[in-house]
């Protein structure tokens, strides 16, 4: 039964992500890096070229006026930005909170300011090798955050990010049925610059066809026919992408990241 349960959220992360995950990261102690050049908030916006058209089938005036509030609001969410990428440096934070008659001490590993409660004073910070970012993404009327650890680490020539779970954020983890869930990394290559971060995630139809036709030999495990999660080491999956991290069938297009 665990196991079962298990394998049906990894199929749900590829269905949500469109990424194949990965039990492993990509990256160790040694040879992760820092490029403190992405600290702060980056927007990403979708294409301009969208066509929208709105049908309201109603008599009812109060519909027709609260449908054409609707489509406006939604024109206008056209114009900003359809997600926020927020990263900060993960930290060892200690601090005091104030409480009900009194205060009391906190300390989160890893942790960064934004997470904390706004009556947490922060009375000790050491720095950590590695990010948090709060992701937000707007989903017609609603947003959707989610808190990822991100690692950084150098590949051949190339810069990638793991993405991995941030659990104290996630409420799933501390339920009756915590154990019934398990956590995947994904992969992106990265391109940093002045004012703009290029991300190019691994390419799922192109990966998964690799890998079915067998030609190229990384451990994985099948979830039923179509869905795959990579079980391969890390040194083995950082071979993989020294060897093909410069071919472009590898990546998705990218998604250009520019100061918010």
């Amino acid at each position: 039964m665990k196991k079962v349960s298990i394998l049906s959220l990894i199929a749900f992360i590829i269905f949500i992500t469109g990424c194949i995950p990965s039990i492993h990261p990509i990256y160790t102690d040694e040879n992760r890096m820092v490029n403190d050049s992405i600290l702060g908030s980056w927007a990403l916006y979708e294409d301009d070229n969208i066509n929208l058209s709105f049908s309201i089938k109603s008599d009812s005036k109060e519909d027709q006026e609260e449908g054409e509030k609707m489509m406006q609001e939604l024109l206008n969410e056209e114009k900003k930005p359809t997600s926020t990428w927020t990263f900060e440096r993960a930290a060892n934070i200690t601090g005091e909170i104030k409480i009900s008659g009194g205060s009391g001490s906190i300390n989160l590993y890893p942790g960064a300011p934004s997470l904390l409660n706004e009556k947490t004073t922060i009375t000790h910070q050491e720095e950590l090798p590695f990010y948090i970012l709060t992701h937000r993404q707007k989903q017609l009327f609603d947003t959707i955050e989610t808190v990822m650890i991100v690692n950084m680490t150098q590949i051949g020539e190339n810069t990638f990010m793991d993405f991995y779970p941030y659990t104290l954020k996630d409420e799933r983890v501390r339920g009756r049925f915590a154990s019934n869930f398990i956590n995947g990394h994904t992969f992106a290559k990265v391109v940093v610059q002045e004012g703009q971060i290029e991300v190019l995630p691994l390419n799922y139809d192109y990966m998964t066809k690799l890998i079915k036709e067998k030609r190229i030999r990384l451990k994985h495990e099948r979830l039923g026919e179509d869905d795959i999660i990579l079980t391969a080491s890390t040194s083995e999956l950082r071979s993989f992408l020294r060897k093909y991290g410069n071919d472009q069938r590898l990546f998705e297009d990218a998604e250009y990241l520019t100061v918010n």
